[in-house]
């Protein structure tokens, strides 16, 4: 599950378990599942991921330069 990104740039201020507890919150119910997930796992990206529609107007760039 990825959380955050261009729409939700709040939750980069929220510690891993608070945000553990969100997600869980949002999505066990969503899922009708009635227990915690064996594996969980979370990191961070530093620098962020691009949003898509930065890398969709850099492919139009780059096909119109091709021109």
């Amino acid at each position: 599950m990825l959380a955050g990104g261009d729409r939700q740039k709040d939750l980069c201020n929220e510690s891993p378990k608070s945000l553990e507890r969100q997600i869980l919150s949002e999505i066990l119910p969503l899922l009708r599942l009635k227990s915690e997930p064996e594996f969980k796992n979370h990191f961070r990206w530093p620098e962020g991921y691009p949003p898509i529609h930065v890398i969709e107007k850099l492919k139009k760039g780059i096909e119109f330069l091709k021109k």
